[in-house]
C-alpha cells in the first residue's frame, strides 16, 4: 500500500468539516510468498462510519489474500479536526435571546412611562 492513499471516507459528528478522509500514512511493503497473486490481494476497512471528538482510533485496515489476513495496522487520526462547542453556541443564543427580551421589556416599559406623563 502506497502512503497517503485513500482506504475510506467516513463522517464527522460536530465537525467543522463533514468528512474526514482516511488515508494510509505510510508505505506498506510485504514479501509475499511466490503463490500469492499480488492482483489478488484486498484492502477491508473495519472500523466507524462516523467520528467525534472523542475518538482516538478509527478503525483497523486488514490486507488479505482471499480470506488470509496478511498484515493488519491500526487506523488513528493523523489531521487535526476542528468541531464545534454545542454548549457554548446553546448558551450563548441564551444569553442573546434573554439580553433582547431585557431590553425590549425596558423599552415598553419607558413608552407606558412616557404615555402615562
Amino acid at each position: 500500500m502506497e502512503y497517503n492513499k485513500p482506504i475510506k471516507t467516513i463522517k464527522i459528528k460536530d465537525g467543522i468539516k463533514k468528512e474526514y478522509e482516511i488515508k494510509s500514512d505510510k508505505d506498506i511493503y510485504l514479501y509475499l510468498n511466490n503463490d500469492i497473486d499480488v492482483n489478488n490481494l484486498t484492502y477491508e476497512y473495519e472500523g466507524l462510519e462516523q467520528i467525534d471528538k472523542n475518538t482516538e482510533k478509527i478503525g483497523i485496515l486488514k490486507i488479505k489474500n482471499n480470506d488470509d489476513i496478511l498484515y493488519t495496522y491500526d487506523i488513528l487520526s493523523n489531521e487535526n479536526i476542528t468541531f464545534y462547542n454545542k454548549k457554548l453556541y446553546i448558551i450563548s443564543l441564551i444569553v442573546i435571546v434573554l439580553i433582547t427580551l431585557l431590553l425590549l421589556l425596558k423599552i415598553i416599559n419607558q413608552n407606558n412611562l412616557h404615555k402615562n406623563k
